[in-house]
């Protein structure tokens, strides 16, 4: 009955059409739904599995079925998406798409999802009505589904199911009396800042036993019992876990070791119950001699693989298929932990909308029986909180559809007039995306392009209502702007940088923006930086972001450490400049790259001019070698050093402002 009127009240609801269900009569709709007399005469009786469905049309006559109750649900609808274009794209509330989507045969549908399992971890998608209706199937449960889908994941520990080594035995009760439970160096000491555990050592088996048997008496519906490390490197070295990890010739042996020993000596008290651990960092490798438990699962995390590669697809990681196949030898239960924002920088965009998409595919062309793309979803201050979701529940359940597909629908019918331009940032943001290793798109647009990005979202605002819509759009355009002021506030004009760092001064009090990243949680710090830098600009109202016409701004400046990866300019308090402020470029390594890569733009208006570049550095004086300051101009036309000096060590000594 809970499909049947969801049915009926979704489509009254929403379009002029009446529904009859299970009989026949002049309605206007007719739907036999689940296993009714009409759909056995037509059809034969069907055995469906997992959440399979059917769905049959000839004229105004539809035949739904599937597994009940959670497959005939999903193929409701499935049916409310297909036949009548209806949409949750935020959560209660149905949208009717007005261009349908012609993916699907409207005549017949048959299908059986590849992921079990299927987390889409985002503000919206942790509320019952979003979650249910998109299909978004958590192993955790927190009134996430209709109850009446009888849902059958349940993971609830004190620490959720990622890293739970310190909810089972926490250092604060154990360290002090009973260090030998936690992970140790060769020596015998305790040395992992993480406070991982000790697998192989009988005590911390009996916590962990009686940890597990508190959890079910607890939540006895639950369905997963998690065993993972903490959030952190580090594995043990005492001489039994060594012996066993050489034996599996991987970090995960201790683990996988405690894992099959809980299941096997559980399973007459607790017969329906599953365990769960994680292949994360020192963890990342399965066992070559022991099999994981049938009644056990592991989640690799594409953490060293794809953590600092957003924008390459993970079946082009040999590391990451080397990973895969090692577990795969061990069992066929795996799940896989992706991720869909930059932690470090939640609110940075990074357009890899078809990278997950192809991710997706290539976990279900791999065998994965689930899969959980994480976001920050504490509160949805995330580039695109309501349409990642949106496509990322869709792709989830059937990874063989089309992105744009999805893109398409949620812009066209949830940002009413701005949609041309708003579908225009996508294509842009998409056609110039350049495969490359560092991780920040914002960060290598040229000054050209940072103008044409500009310009579409300048274009996007002058759509803005003072209505719903207004908020909409302000959300969305608060990422882009956070973005642009953080990481191109050289290529802005004054303006621009003055009117950004205000608006995002007012999107932040408004979304309830309260961290920007897992460290950084007074985002008020960002906002008084650059409203002060971006005023004293402003004042100056110079073409250029130079205290002199010919200084170059430190922020145009880029620091690499091993010459390859990108170390992000970040505006700090200076006391000895003018301003107050200076750029920092932060201090990763003994030995740094400085890079200044002028524009076109800036090479035609300074062409045979001195640039001075002024920099602020810190001798080191723990260095065994000694400090030297190099200085070169490299010519990219010629592909030749065209100028380089040394700057010694008692003239950094005397004066380090040079």
């Amino acid at each position: 009955m809970f499909s049947a009127n969801y049915l009926k009240n979704s489509i009254e609801k929403n379009t002029s059409d009446k529904v009859i269900i299970n009989k026949i009569s002049k309605g206007n709709t007719i739907v036999f739904l689940g296993n009714s007399n009409e759909f056995i005469k037509k059809y034969g009786n069907k055995n469906y599995k997992n959440e399979s469905f059917d769905i049959f049309q000839e004229g105004n006559f539809y035949y739904i079925n599937g597994k009940q109750p959670d497959g005939l649900f999903y193929a409701v609808v499935s049916f409310l998406e297909s036949w009548y274009n209806l949409y949750m794209m935020e959560d209660g509330r149905l949208f009717v798409n007005k261009n349908s989507r012609p993916s699907f045969n409207s005549k017949l549908m048959s299908f059986s999802p590849p992921f079990e399992m299927r987390f889409v971890a985002y503000f919206e998608v942790l509320k019952r009505n979003y979650a249910s209706f998109n299909k978004a199937l958590p192993l955790t449960y927190f009134n996430y589904l209709y109850d009446e889908l009888n849902f059958k994941y349940y993971c609830k520990q004190d620490c959720g199911w990622g890293h739970t080594a310190f909810c089972m035995i926490p250092p604060e009760k154990y360290m002090q009396t009973m260090p030998f439970l936690f992970a140790q160096d060769k020596e015998g000491k305790v040395v992992t800042p993480a406070r991982q555990l000790c697998f192989s050592n009988d005590t911390v088996y009996k916590l962990v036993n009686t940890y597990l048997q508190s959890v079910m008496a607890q939540y006895p519906q639950n369905k997963f019992f998690s065993v993972t490390n903490n959030d952190g490197i580090g594995t043990c070295e005492c001489p039994r876990c060594t012996k066993t990890n050489k034996q599996e010739n991987s970090s995960s042996g201790t683990i996988v070791r405690l894992i099959n020993r809980l299941a096997k000596e559980n399973r007459r008290r607790y017969p329906d119950l599953k365990y769960i651990t994680l292949s994360y960092l020192d963890l990342k490798y399965g066992p070559q001699l022991t099999k994981l438990d049938q009644d056990a699962y592991v989640c690799i995390s594409v953490d060293t693989s794809g953590w600092d590669y957003p924008f390459r697809k993970i079946r082009d990681s040999r590391h990451f298929q080397q990973r895969m196949n090692s577990w795969k030898k061990c069992t066929n239960n795996i799940y896989v932990w992706d991720y869909t924002c930059d932690f470090d920088d939640y609110l940075l965009i990074r357009p890899n909308i078809d990278i997950i998409s192809d991710n997706l595919r290539f976990y279900a062309e791999m065998g994965v029986k689930g899969v959980y793309l994480q976001s920050f979803y504490e509160n949805g201050n995330v580039e695109e909180s309501l349409l990642r979701p949106f496509i990322w529940s869709h792709l989830i359940w059937n990874p063989q559809e089309s992105y744009r597909d999805y893109l398409k629908i949620f812009v066209e019918n949830y940002y009413g007039s701005a949609s041309k331009d708003i579908m225009r940032y996508y294509d842009f943001i998409y056609q110039n995306r350049k495969m490359s290793i560092s991780s920040n798109y914002i960060l290598d647009l040229d000054n050209y392009n940072v103008k044409k990005l500009v310009n579409i979202v300048e274009a996007v605002k002058a759509k803005q209502k003072g209505d719903e819509m207004n908020d909409r759009i302000l959300k969305w355009r608060m990422p882009i702007i956070y973005s642009l002021v953080k990481y191109q506030s050289y290529n802005l004009t004054p303006k621009q940088y003055f009117d950004f760092s205000r608006e995002l001064q007012k999107d932040f009090e408004k979304f309830e923006v309260d961290r920007l990243s897992n460290f950084n949680k007074r985002p008020q710090d960002f906002i008084d930086i650059n409203l002060k830098r971006s005023e004293g600009f402003y004042k100056k109202m110079s073409k250029s972001f130079s205290i002199k016409e010919n200084e170059v701004d430190g922020s145009m400046l880029r620091l690499h450490f091993d010459t390859r990866t990108n170390t992000k300019p970040e505006l700090v308090e200076d006391k000895d400049t003018e301003s107050g402020l200076s750029v920092s470029l932060g201090n990763t390594s003994p030995e740094h790259l400085i890079e200044f890569r002028p524009s076109v733009e800036f090479i035609n208006k300074f062409h045979g001019r001195e640039i001075k570049v002024r920099l602020k550095g810190k001798l080191n004086n723990d260095l065994k070698t000694e400090n030297k300051l190099y200085v070169g101009v490299y010519s990219l036309k010629e592909s030749r050093m065209m100028y380089h000096s040394v700057i010694p060590k008692k003239i950094l000594a005397k004066n380090i402002r040079q």
